[in-house]
């Protein structure tokens, strides 16, 4: 499995994995380190998987990084509050796709604030788990709560 994390929500989800049977091989960090959680993201992959690989920012840009990802034929990708959308090839990399939280109710507020969009334009508020595509919050949706 492969993780990307950022911020509080992607520690938490971090955390949450490892108390999981399903191993993480891979976790990326947020380029900007954002509310400073790269650290603690870190720390607790390599406490509960020991072998894991911490990928630094730039690290996913690479092409002998991403050769090494499609090597390993991770079975799941989670966006753990990853702020940025993937592109290229390392959106095809997991065989059973990328899983993003994002906390509006799709389709309704896709992208960036959906909690403040969904007080302003009357729109339902809510939760969705869905697949990452190539699109802004347009994969096919797993999971929601209103």
């Amino acid at each position: 499995m492969i993780v990307l994390a950022s911020d509080y929500v992607g520690f938490k989800i971090v955390e949450f994995l490892g108390g999981r049977r399903d191993p993480v091989d891979f976790v990326g960090l947020d380029p900007e380190d954002r509310g400073g959680f790269n650290s603690a993201i870190e720390k607790a992959t390599l406490f509960r998987w020991p072998a894991a690989a911490v990928l630094a920012p730039a690290d996913l840009e690479r092409a002998d990084v991403l050769e090494r990802l499609v090597r390993s034929r991770p079975r799941l990708g989670i966006l753990a509050w990853w702020p940025s959308i993937l592109k290229g090839r390392i959106l095809s990399i997991p065989l059973g796709g990328w899983l993003n939280l994002h906390p509006g109710y799709l389709p309704h507020n896709r992208g960036k604030n959906p909690n403040f969009w969904c007080l302003v334009d009357g729109t339902p508020c809510g939760v969705s788990l869905h697949y990452a595509d190539s699109g802004v919050d347009t994969g096919d949706v797993v999971a929601q709560e209103r």
